[in-house]
């Protein structure tokens, strides 16, 4: 059996994060913190993410988010992503059945898709086109599918844009990138 395009730039994409170093990575979570501060606006509910493996590191950009009241964070639910209001992003995750963190639904209040303005997407790759690849789940295509109106931010390392990536129709491209 042969591998898929896609399956073959997440290999590259991930071996590109692994060796990131760690001047790179502090680099980039100081500039997408001073980002986060510019995007946020009063009262805007924002869907950020959890950093999982080698992305970028969310944790600070989170306890801002929280500290201003507007963090919000996915929680996977069958094949769903159904977000929470996390008021504390230290006391009120679980990790999942992938390693990553999520609300614990004891602690976190559920959202309405409506509420959220901006959603901040991690991938292991970005193109020109504002295109993105995952981990092959398909959690935030079908979220975003669902949800059209809400303004999308792809986040990583400058080192995660490549030329072109292939895509398939249920592929939903982002309104903008921040690569640090």
């Amino acid at each position: 059996m042969t591998e898929s395009p896609k399956n073959n730039i997440r290999c590259f994409l991930k071996t590109v994060l692994a060796q990131l170093p760690l001047h790179r990575r502090k680099e980039g979570q100081a500039k997408f913190l001073s980002v986060i501060a510019h995007l946020h606006a009063a009262n805007a509910l924002i869907l950020s993410f959890a950093s999982f493996g080698d992305e970028i590191e969310t944790s600070l950009i989170n306890q801002f988010l929280a500290i201003n009241g507007c963090l919000l964070l996915p929680k996977i639910e069958g094949i769903q992503l159904i977000i929470y209001h996390v008021n504390n992003p230290t006391t009120d995750l679980l990790t999942n059945q992938f390693g990553i963190k999520e609300p614990n639904p004891k602690l976190c209040q559920k959202v309405f898709p409506s509420q959220i303005r901006k959603v901040l997407v991690p991938a292991l790759g970005f193109d020109r086109q504002k295109n993105r690849i995952g981990y092959g789940k398909g959690f935030y295509d079908r979220f975003l599918c669902l949800n059209p109106k809400i303004k999308t931010y792809g986040v990583g390392f400058r080192e995660q844009m490549i030329e072109k990536l292939p895509t398939a129709a249920h592929d939903i491209p982002l309104d903008s990138l921040l690569l640090f």
